[in-house]
């Protein structure tokens, strides 16, 4: 749950049951005779949690594990304190997705765990609507400051954030700052939300090549003390060059200063967007500028691993592949993300290995490297964090199990995994986008954004222990990002469908809306025939992707209504080819159907998904 801007995790103690024995009053005989008390039975604690609202109008509840709870129950109610006695879900894990809400109201909710000794206290109310705002900017031009291009925080595209509500409003947001040097000194604060991106997609230069891509920020402790280095992302034409660039803490969320990194620019129109990696984001986000680059930082240092010894840590890293670096700084801390911004040591530009000495065995150190050279810093390597004392810990984690995606849009899709075990303790988890590690998180749940419409990505999560073991890969998914146009989501997906027919009952019309290409609705073998969405709501609707099965549509329209009573026809054709077909429309309706008058095949009609992508 998050409270104005900040994220409030509710903890209550956990009571325990009384032990019952023997009263008043027993003799020595009796004493000798008793039998032993039972075990004592205790509630479980009360779950905090967060509420995350998603663009196709459901909300991911993502609830705080608890010792010893079994389930946990969800109450829920559009009127705040009426959330009654009844749950109306229970779920084994930590996370749940709450579908097929309404836009209209705001939906309360409180929660519990439960285990056979019975259940928590309820935790404090939480609430937000659903779905998230709809991201608008991002186009404006840069303007023209000598060489370079500036460009203001609050005209930037603030898209697949992990949104929540504020007590005005939403988060992430607009707010003034006495530092910033923008118009009206408005800057973007991206903190608290563990995913999304601010975008700028008008970057017109002039010239292929390397240029300097240089962030103005400032951010102090605020509700996060001891986070000395708030680690961004960046994406350049699609394309992640790091989640792992150096925002060291300004000391004020009114004094700022700059991150820069050097990437590849396209000749004329470019887009460049800052990635949030983890809740840790950059309080406040004031101008990007872009300058021709004459020289290169040096590229990130990779694969920093550890190894414990008795009162020291030393560590190896891969080193950079380009840019030539002079030296290597090592960061150190005692929490995720506190590294102090003041190296603990630097070595030359040529050794790649370093041991810590006078560390206080048992202590959890956290780690990661940078490399230098006269131009710049470069992004840091992955974070570790190791315990001395010449620790034997060798037993990696069990693999995550169960593995899944949901709220998958054009831009981003959000993972989910159950739990790893280990000999000591899980420290964290490293998720892997098409082989490549793209992110570590705490937590069982990981949103991935930037992505490119119409693109398949597979994933993998792995854990590690504090001594650094690794565990094997969780099962690998495929994930297919939907074909979405302007910033639009997919209205239809998980929304109510109804047809005309079925084939039978393993092909129903909702799995034609599900956000998988592994379960279709397929129709009876006559024409017509029709499938049609309740998208809940009247939207403008700019685009619909089929993807028909083997059985397709020769000849049909897709028609939009507001009453389910009276149709218009935005798109018509009779020589449809069947395959994914895309169509680019303009129409607008709560309702939307696929209404087919003649079959390509003898078979019925059959689509893997209906996509319905709009505002």
């Amino acid at each position: 749950m998050r409270t104005g801007t900040f994220r409030h995790i509710a903890a209550a103690a956990a009571a325990a049951l009384a032990l019952t024995g023997l009263g008043v009053g027993a003799t020595g005989a009796q004493a000798q005779v008793r039998a032993p008390r039972a075990a004592a039975c205790t509630v479980p604690a009360t779950p905090g949690d967060e509420l995350k609202a998603n663009a196709d109008s459901s909300i991911t509840i993502t609830l705080t594990p608890i010792a010893g709870a079994t389930s946990y129950d969800i109450y829920r109610s559009t009127t705040s304190g009426a959330e009654g006695t009844t749950p109306y879900a229970t779920t084994t894990s930590t996370t749940y997705v709450d579908k097929n809400l309404s836009s209209t109201p705001t939906y309360f909710y409180v929660f519990t765990a439960v285990n056979s000794c019975g259940q928590s206290a309820r935790s404090p109310e939480d609430a937000s609507k659903t779905p998230p705002p709809i991201g608008t900017g991002g186009n404006k031009p840069g303007v023209a400051n000598g060489n370079s291009l500036v460009f203001y925080g609050e005209d930037a595209l603030l898209g697949g954030f992990d949104w929540f509500q504020t007590l005005t409003g939403w988060f992430p947001q607009v707010l003034g700052s006495s530092g910033s040097l923008s118009p009206n000194q408005r800057v973007i604060d991206m903190a608290y939300a563990t995913a999304g991106s601010m975008t700028f997609n008008d970057v017109v230069v002039p010239t292929a090549g390397l240029y300097t891509i240089d962030w103005r920020y400032a951010f102090q402790g605020g509700l996060f003390p001891g986070v000395t280095n708030r680690q961004m992302g960046l994406s350049v034409n699609g394309t992640v060059i790091t989640t792992t660039e150096r925002f060291p803490i300004t000391g004020s969320f009114d004094v700022y200063q700059h991150s820069f990194l050097q990437a590849h620019l396209n000749a004329g129109t470019n887009s460049i967007s800052m990635l949030a990696v983890s809740d840790h984001g950059v309080s406040r986000v004031d101008q990007l500028t872009v300058t021709p680059a004459t020289a290169s930082v040096p590229s990130g240092p990779t694969n920093l691993t550890a190894t414990a010894g008795n009162g020291s840590v030393t560590l190896n890293w891969t080193g950079s592949s380009s840019g030539s670096p002079t030296s290597y700084s090592i960061y150190r801390g005692t929490k995720s993300d506190g590294e102090a911004t003041t190296p603990v040591a630097t070595t030359n530009g040529t050794t790649t290995t370093f041991t810590d000495t006078g560390l206080t065995n048992g202590t959890t150190y956290f780690y990661n490297v940078a490399a230098n050279n006269a131009v710049g810093v470069s992004p840091d390597t992955n974070e570790i964090s190791m315990v001395p004392g010449g620790s034997t810990d060798t037993t990696p984690p069990t693999a995550p199990t169960g593995l899944t995606a949901s709220g998958t849009t054009a831009t981003s899709t959000t993972l989910s995994w159950g739990a790893s075990t280990d000999n000591v303790g899980v420290a964290g988890y490293h998720v892997l986008q098409n082989g490549a590690q793209v992110a570590t998180v705490t937590g069982t749940t990981y949103t991935a954004t930037g992505l490119t419409p119409s693109t398949v990505y597979t994933y993998q999560v792995k854990a590690f222990d504090a001594a650094g073991n690794v565990s094997t890969g969780s099962n690998t998914i495929s994930v297919t990002t939907q074909a979405g146009t302007g910033g639009g989501s997919n209205l239809a997906l998980n929304h109510p469908a109804t047809a005309s027919s079925l084939e039978g009952a393993g092909y129903p019309a909702s799995a034609a809306v599900d956000g998988s290409l592994t379960t279709r609705w397929s129709s009876a073998f006559s024409d017509p025939q029709w499938l049609e969405v309740d998208l809940g709501a009247t939207h403008t609707i700019s685009q619909v992707v089929l993807y028909w099965e083997n059985a397709y549509g020769k000849a049909f329209q897709i028609q939009t209504s507001t009453d389910n009573v009276n149709w218009t026809t935005i798109f018509s054709t009779t020589t449809g080819t069947g395959g994914t077909q895309t169509l680019n429309v303009s129409g607008s309706g709560r309702y939307i159907r696929m209404y087919g008058t003649v079959r390509g095949t003898g078979y019925g009609y059959s689509l893997w998904e209906f996509q319905v992508i709009g505002t």
